[in-house]
């Protein structure tokens, strides 16, 4: 169903049977359509909701938010969802104040994604907010927040609890952003001992170079069976669906010492730097 603006498009998921109106913006990047592994992540969440029951959970490169969306109905203790914002002046927490009137400005297209999950996240019922501490004081309230992989400029998620459960659909999709993305995880799970990465994946050509950092930066991999049941065909006719993995990812021994490692005040070198071979 096409909205006012040609630009968006809103879709209707039926998942575990709850239905997600969902605003995709179809000339953005990929970021802003909702992708099989986004709708397989949302499943497992709706039929796992004990994983997330009373958590504090974090979604890294949240998108259209539809598995950030469906994990607010698992009662978390907070839920947050992030995604990539290239102006410093909107810090971690969206949205911000109002520049003055005497600020650059900037390309609309930097806040496009955190102010079309906030846009998902009120057509569901849910309550965006500002809040910096504390947690959330209405039901169903979730923060929405700039969050780019690998920036260490100030403490990560500095303004909320340090999460039990992370969340992730198709992140390993660029492989530039694998070690940044990798990095991040590093520095969020390295907070609570038991505090994990739930993601669904579609392998690619990548998925080589995938395995071998996986275990450079101390990563330990389970794949989780799991069969989705909202990618099945309608019909005869109907393509086969895409493959795609669920995986948990711990943090299982320290990283590669050549590898830059995040500190209380930061990395220790850029993500770039050389690497060491894989871990035996």
């Amino acid at each position: 169903m096409r909205t006012g603006d040609s630009k968006k498009n809103e879709k209707l998921f039926e998942i575990c049977g709850r239905s997600f109106r969902i605003c995709e913006i179809l000339s953005e990047s990929h970021a802003l359509h909702v992708w099989p592994s986004a709708q397989v992540l949302a499943e497992f969440l709706l039929t796992s909701p004990h994983l997330l029951r009373g958590k504090h959970v974090v979604e890294l490169g949240a998108g259209c938010g539809l598995a950030g969306i469906a994990a607010a109905f698992c009662e978390p203790a907070s839920m947050t969802l992030t995604d990539y914002c290239s102006r410093s002046d909107y810090g971690h927490v969206f949205p911000p104040a109002q520049p003055s009137p005497d600020s650059p400005a900037a390309d609309p297209g930097d806040t496009v994604a955190l102010s079309n999950c906030i846009l998902n996240c009120r057509m569901n019922g849910l309550a965006p907010t500002e809040v910096i501490h504390g947690a959330p004081t209405a039901d169903r309230q979730v923060r929405v927040c700039a969050l780019n992989w690998a920036d260490f400029g100030e403490p990560l998620l500095s303004y909320g609890p340090d999460p039990d459960v992370i969340l992730g659909a198709d992140t390993f999709y660029e492989s530039a952003d694998f070690e940044p993305l990798l990095a991040t995880l590093y520095e969020l799970l390295s907070r609570k001992r038991d505090a994990y990465f739930v993601t669904t994946y579609q392998p690619r050509s990548a998925h080589v170079l995938l395995r071998m950092l996986l275990p450079k930066w101390g990563f330990c991999v389970e794949e989780v069976a799991f069969t989705a049941h909202c990618l099945a065909p309608h019909s005869d006719e109907d393509l086969c669906p895409p493959a795609v993995g669920l995986y948990i990812l711990r943090l299982c021994q320290p990283p590669s010492a050549a590898l830059p490692v995040p500190g209380p005040t930061g990395p220790t070198g850029p993500i770039a730097a050389p690497l060491a071979p894989p871990h035996e």
